[in-house]
Order: C-alpha cells, then structure tokens, then sequence
C-alpha cells in the first residue's frame, strides 16, 4: 500500500462527506503503516486525512478504534522534529484524545 496514493483517495472520499467511512478505512490501516520499520512517504499527508476525518467526526472515531488508540500513534507524536510526519502524528492524536474526552460521561468526569 502506498500511503500518498491512499492519502489522495482518501481526501476525495472526506471531501464528499464521508469523514466517519473514511476515517474507519483509515483506522484499519494506520496501525501496520505505523509500525513499520521506516516510515513510507507520504505518511504524514495521510495522517493529515485521517486528523481531518477524526476533528469532523468527534467522539464517533474515537468508539470506532477503541479508546486504546492506534498502536504506534502516540510514539511517533512524542518524537522530536517538525516534519510533517511528526506534526500529522500529533494533530491526530490531539483530536482523538479531545473525542474522548468529549465521550467520558459528564457523571464519569464529576466523580459520581
């Protein structure tokens, strides 16, 4: 799979309104381009779509994966740099954590 060929054809499918389809094609597919040994290019354009999808799509993403996360995500947001890799990384897991945030029940976040 070549990441800037998906990232492409993912951004079309966004860009009719189908953040949620997407973002659940995308969440089957990040975890073994993530893990991989070397990054493959195009990869941050890719995570880009996906922080897109996830910002549109709120909590609905965050249930859709599982409030574990992608494996690999969070590791590669904590990295040093400003590479668009790195940026893309972080922008999603932000928008991730801020849909599960946003599903914790408001009794969950009071205590009660």
């Amino acid at each position: 799979m070549k990441p800037n060929r998906l990232a492409e054809s993912a951004r079309m499918a966004a860009a009719t309104g189908a953040y949620a389809t997407t973002w659940s094609a995308l969440a089957g597919a990040l975890p073994g381009l993530l893990t991989a040994r070397t990054p493959s290019r195009g990869l941050g354009e890719l995570l880009g779509v996906a922080a897109d999808c996830v910002e549109r799509c709120g909590t609905a993403a965050v249930f859709s994966v599982g409030l574990e996360g992608i494996p690999g995500l969070a590791e590669l947001a904590a990295r040093r740099g400003s590479s668009q890799l790195i940026a893309q990384a972080s922008r999603l897991l932000k928008a991730m954590n801020q849909g599960a945030e946003q599903s914790t029940p408001q009794t969950a976040r009071n205590g009660i």
